[in-house]
């Protein structure tokens, strides 16, 4: 199993929307009914538009946000469950959940860190697991007073 057969399984390119405006990338979550969970495919794609956009010279500033009731509810859990073999193959369960933690959360996190833009998060209705973790990463964090935070990790 390779690693593109992971991201490609929950493809759809409707999750994550980008536009540009002037000097701004806006990155808008776009599940709102699944209250914006992150498929591997929603992962890989800001990792990319982060990492092309801390590149181009005309972007100057970096939004993130989420459509519907919530800005993210987190990791989808269906992203573990893509795979009806990984319940029968042990190894295969352990090389798949070390590819995601490698390649896709690795290359998530960094390319926040990494970026050479300001990232400024717009947040509202819940933020958790994964969304909230990213908003220690990026540069400004605006809520409204309604938002709830939660880190189900702690």
């Amino acid at each position: 199993m390779k690693f593109e057969d992971i991201i490609l399984k929950q493809k759809n390119s409707e999750h994550i929307r980008s536009k540009r405006t002037k000097n701004c990338l806006e990155i808008t979550l776009n599940r709102p009914n699944k209250q914006n969970a992150l498929t591997t495919y929603m992962y890989h794609t800001i990792t990319t538009l982060l990492n092309t956009a801390s590149e181009d010279d005309s972007i100057q500033v970096i939004t993130l946000k989420g459509t519907g009731k919530s800005f993210t509810s987190g990791n989808d859990l269906q992203n573990f469950t893509l795979f009806p073999e990984l319940l029968t193959n042990p190894q295969l369960k352990r090389e798949v959940i070390t590819m995601m933690g490698n390649e896709l959360l690795y290359g998530f996190v960094n390319s926040f860190i990494n970026c050479k833009k300001p990232i400024i998060a717009m947040v509202h209705g819940n933020v958790i697991g994964i969304g909230f973790t990213i908003l220690g990463l990026c540069d400004m964090v605006y809520s409204t007073k309604q938002t709830v935070f939660r880190s189900p990790l702690l």
